[in-house]
């Protein structure tokens, strides 16, 4: 069964109480990582303008 299998994950990155566990492939490049950290983080920041800005016209 697959789900009895104990899964490695490349990273783990804690976000106050959220826990997020990365699965990737071993042979992506430092600069490839750094530009899709960057991406998330550019997302997250988008998500949190959008919210503040909905909560704001309440």
């Amino acid at each position: 069964m697959i789900l009895s299998k104990q899964t490695e994950y490349t990273a783990t990155y804690q976000f106050g109480k959220t826990k997020v566990n990365m699965i990737g492939p071993n042979d992506v490049s430092e600069e490839e990582i750094n530009k899709i950290l960057e991406e998330i983080h550019t997302i997250g920041r988008k998500i949190i303008k959008q919210e503040f800005y909905k909560n704001e016209t309440k």
